[in-house]
């Protein structure tokens, strides 16, 4: 899940082929009103993050695992959504942080991190593995600037990334 900071929440969900994207209405005591489906033409959703007018969204196109870079429009809506960054296999979670998007790409057993253009394109996405795991990450947290990476068997890792790669 994630927010546009005032009004909508947005879900994917893995398991709908068709319209895996919800945007929700937040109500006034911060529960869900209702929800309708955006980013028309996303299958599989598995992972979504927004920045700075764009949202990222982890999918599967029928024959590989992408990510799709798409327009977060004044509305609320998503739309406009396109591959962006290449070698994923699996993007389970995205998260972005100082101008830079995190994959955690489930399939590899490693995180990617991309550079952001300025049309909200990922390129440059080196791969990183979890210094010291054998076991696959889940997610990437970023508090009081450092970034902390859970593997799947309840690890918590702190990651420190330099020029883009773990060290």
């Amino acid at each position: 899940t994630a927010g546009n900071g005032n009004t909508y929440l947005y879900a994917t969900d893995p398991n709908t082929i068709y319209g895996s994207v919800q945007q929700c209405t937040l109500a006034a005591n911060g529960g869900i009103s209702s929800c309708t489906q955006t980013a028309s033409g996303i299958v599989y959703g598995t992972g979504l993050a927004m920045d700075a007018g764009y949202a990222y969204i982890g999918t599967f196109n029928g024959s590989s695992f992408i990510v799709d870079a798409c327009t977060y429009n004044n509305d609320g809506s998503i739309s406009g959504c396109a591959p962006t960054g290449s070698g994923f296999n699996n993007p389970s979670f995205i998260t972005v942080n100082n101008g830079y998007v995190y994959v955690v790409d489930e399939g590899n057993g490693k995180v990617s991190v991309c550079t952001v253009g300025t049309d909200g394109a990922l390129s440059s996405c080196p791969t990183s593995a979890l210094p010291g795991s054998t076991h696959d990450p889940n997610s990437v947290v970023f508090y009081d600037g450092d970034a902390y990476v859970d593997d799947d068997y309840g690890n918590l890792w702190l990651a420190l990334w330099t020029a883009a790669l773990v060290r």
